[in-house]
């Protein structure tokens, strides 16, 4: 590693890297070079996720994840067929009226052997398997039934809230188009469905010039920002997206009894959001 730190020069540029390192050691129980190379590649795999220039040793542990990871995905390609699959739904209250006026959606999966699990379970599996955008689908699609009913039931202007990771919206056009569906299958008012993001997703497209939160604000949906001022706040992003709401994290909320700059950061927003015309 500090070998490889050492600065290259190309073409008159000097250009640092780093390394991630996987190894496996050798053994007399050994089963071939192949075998020892992909035990290689895990232990490469393990350092990335901690963190990048590091190196880490094959173990049994390392197989015991990878292992639990593949029968997990294999499980839940099952519980999409199956339909296993649950929404759950936290209603969204304006304080001042006690009116109700939205929910967020929320998918649970009930395991056979592991109980209850929310999204946040789910999360990491996605990332490594590539099985999120079905995942995607069924929040999305679930969201857009339960809209419909309300609006039948006569709650026209309420909003129903999903979140939206990155690894849904690597193909923009395969996204964009999902949404479109819903909403036709559906027959909704795209403004009453609001797509949650973080900054650090915000930044994320900006850099990567993926324009599909753009390409369904033309559609008419809402796009608001979980979290905000925990990560990479800009006004920049706030404009660009055509962000409708802004939701502060909890803890914020939680710190400013005790907090004043919490206090501070929270009025900021405020005032922030205001001048925006965010809710």
């Amino acid at each position: 590693q500090r070998l490889l730190a050492l600065p290259y020069l190309l073409k008159g540029t000097s250009v640092e890297i780093s390394a991630s390192i996987g190894i496996c050691p050798y053994s007399p129980n050994s089963s071939g070079p192949e075998a020892m190379l992909a035990q290689a590649d895990l232990a490469l795999y393990r350092s990335k996720e901690e963190g990048r220039n590091q190196y880490r040793f094959h173990s049994e542990e390392i197989d015991r994840d990878v292992l639990e990871r593949i029968t997990l995905a294999e499980d839940f390609k099952i519980a999409l067929e199956d339909g296993e699959l649950e929404l759950y739904y936290e209603p969204q209250v304006e304080v001042s009226t006690g009116n109700f006026v939205g929910v967020k959606a929320l998918v649970r999966w009930h395991h056979a052997s592991r109980g209850l699990l929310t999204s946040d379970d789910l999360i990491p599996m996605f990332e490594k398997t590539g099985s999120g955008m079905a995942f995607g689908h069924v929040l999305l699609d679930g969201a857009c039934r339960e809209l419909s009913r309300r609006r039948i039931a006569g709650g026209a202007r309420q909003v129903v809230a999903i979140d939206i990771r990155p690894f849904q919206l690597n193909n923009a056009d395969e996204f964009v188009r999902d949404v479109r569906a819903a909403l036709v299958k559906w027959d909704l008012v795209p403004s009453n469905l609001e797509l949650d993001v973080t900054e650090q997703t915000l930044a994320q497209l900006t850099l990567a010039k993926n324009d599909a939160l753009q390409r369904v604000c033309e559609l008419g949906v809402k796009i608001a920002v979980a979290d905000f001022g925990t990560e990479c706040s800009s006004f920049e992003y706030l404009r660009l997206y055509r962000v409708t709401r802004i939701k502060m994290p909890q803890s914020f909320i939680t710190d400013a009894v005790v907090a004043p700059d919490r206090a501070a950061t929270i009025h900021a927003a405020l005032r922030l959001a205001q001048e925006f015309g965010i809710e």
